[in-house]
Order: structure tokens, then sequence, then C-alpha cells
């Protein structure tokens, strides 16, 4: 879903972080409806990172239940800040949920579309 139509999905899914990351998948009667994943960085620094919701199931507030468990884990580990990179499309909804955009817009290493840094301080 993430990926699917690039030709190396599988070499940018499975990147330096997979193995030490939280990955979340919701999904209902087999079909995945979205996914997630949550990095805490040596400065504990909570890094969410491949987002993604079938477009069928978007708005319907998968992807906001998936940022809520991922903060939920971040708490947890005590982790005071988390930080993403919000596709260019996405920025509101992040905003909605009072991630703040920062540094300029760059396009993504692993796909060139465009992206914002955003961050959340978490008490």
């Amino acid at each position: 879903m993430f990926f699917k139509d690039l030709k190396n999905a599988d070499a940018l899914l499975n990147d330096d972080f997979e193995k030490d990351s939280y990955h979340l998948i919701i999904e209902s009667k087999g079909k995945v409806l979205g996914t997630g994943r949550l990095t805490i960085s040596n400065s504990n620094v909570g890094i969410i990172s491949q987002m993604a919701v079938a477009s069928e199931f978007q708005r319907n507030g998968v992807g906001k239940l998936i940022v809520k468990t991922l903060l939920k884990k971040c708490h947890e580990f005590a982790v005071e800040k988390v930080e993403l990179s919000a596709s260019i499309t996405a920025l509101k909804f992040y905003k909605k949920l009072n991630f703040v955009p920062f540094g300029e817009v760059f396009a993504s290493k692993k796909t060139g579309a465009l992206h914002q840094k955003m961050c959340l301080e978490l008490k």
C-alpha cells in the first residue's frame, strides 16, 4: 500500500530503522486500512513514518487513530518530542493533530514527493 507502485518498494520499506521500530497496522475483515511506524531515536525523539491509509478509508478517522496510538506509545517511553515528514497533501491533517511545521519543504529521497518536517512537543 505504501510504495506499491514503485519498483524498489521492498528496499524503501526495509530501511535501517525497520527492525527497531514499532509498527501499527489497522485492519478490518482481513483488509489493511492503514499503517504507521514509530522509531524512537537515541536522543529520545519519536519519529513517525510510513503513514498510509487506503484511499477508500481516508477521512474516516483511521489516520487519526494511527497517530494517536503511536503517540500513546511515545508517552509509555517518556518521549517528549515527536517528529515526522509530512507529504504536502497531509499538512492540514497533521496540523489538526497539533503538529507544527519547521524547516523548508523538501523532496523525499525515497519518492521525490514534496514533504515538510513537522514536530509535536509532548507534555
